[in-house]
This record gives C-alpha cells, sequence and structure tokens, in this order.
C-alpha cells in the first residue's frame, strides 16, 4: 500500500468514515520497536502473507481490521509473553527456529532490567534498535526488519549455536 492511499485510510478511519479493510489487515499504534516489527515479521512470513499494516496513533480505537500489540488486542505483550509469543502460541507453530526468535524477543521485551538469558538478545536488540533509529519512515523501518528477521530466520539459529 502506496503512503498516499495509506494516509487516505487513515484519515478516513480518524473521520469516522466506513472504509472497507480486509480481514488481512493488521491494525497497531504508531512507534516501532523490537516485538512489534517482530510480529509483524512472523505475520507476514508464517501466518498471513497477504497482511497489510497500519500503524495509527497511541492510543486511537482500533476500528476496523485485526489488532496486535495494543492492551485490547488478542495477540498483545503481557507480563509473560511477548506480542510475538502470543502469535506463535495461538497459531500452534512449532518451527524451532521461530520459536528461538520468540525466546530473543522474550529477552528484550519482558526480561527488560534483568541479565538477558541469551547471548545473541543484545546483538539482535542493538541490531533492530538501529534499523529503528536509522529510519524515521516507519515503512523504510518495517521493510528493513523484514530483511533483517528474513536474514536471522534464514541463518538457522538455534540455542546450539
Amino acid at each position: 500500500m502506496g503512503n498516499r492511499i495509506r494516509l487516505l485510510v487513515l484519515l478516513l478511519l480518524f473521520q469516522g468514515i466506513p472504509t472497507v479493510v480486509h480481514s488481512q489487515t493488521y491494525v497497531t499504534w504508531q512507534g516501532l520497536e523490537p516485538d512489534k516489527l517482530a510480529s509483524m515479521w512472523l505475520i507476514k512470513r508464517f501466518v498471513d502473507q497477504d497482511a497489510e499494516f497500519i500503524l495509527i496513533p497511541k492510543g486511537e480505537q482500533v476500528k476496523n481490521g485485526i489488532p496486535f500489540d495494543i492492551p485490547s488486542a488478542k495477540f498483545k505483550r503481557s507480563h509473560a509473553l511477548s506480542a510475538y509469543e502470543s502469535i506463535l502460541q495461538d497459531k500452534n507453530v512449532n518451527d524451532e527456529h521461530l520459536i528461538y526468535i520468540g525466546k530473543i524477543i522474550h529477552d528484550i521485551e519482558i526480561n527488560t532490567w534483568e541479565t538477558k538469558k541469551i547471548m545473541q538478545t543484545y546483538a539482535v536488540q542493538d541490531d533492530i534498535r538501529a534499523i529503528i533509529d536509522k529510519n524515521r519512515e516507519e515503512e523504510q523501518a518495517i521493510t528493513q526488519s523484514f530483511v533483517y528477521f528474513d536474514t536471522l530466520y534464514q541463518t538457522r539459529i538455534s540455542p546450539d549455536k
């Protein structure tokens, strides 16, 4: 979806004008962070290849689409799970490499103040934050994070490495 179309959809949503948003549209609040980006990648690559993402201002109600990584969403962060892990759990994903990436995301998002349990967590956290900081346009950051997670997944990381 181009920037102009995305902006039009967002404007229509905020004005309360009904819009046609297909079930493969996932909606979350603006503000990128590792769990949100990893969740978007997981959805697009392994749950719904036709997924489109819309980011709305923080605090706005989701009027159309499937909410994720916000308090009222089915797929959200809790005290025990990252949003990424909640998607894995709901979709009953058993891919050991996706699960391991989930452990890294858990280590970043849930295990915030404690010593990281997985050494690779530090590198992933730094890399994703660098992508976010380098790309002020959210769409560019999302695209680059997808490339990053594709590469991470393809390296077939595991607890043994």
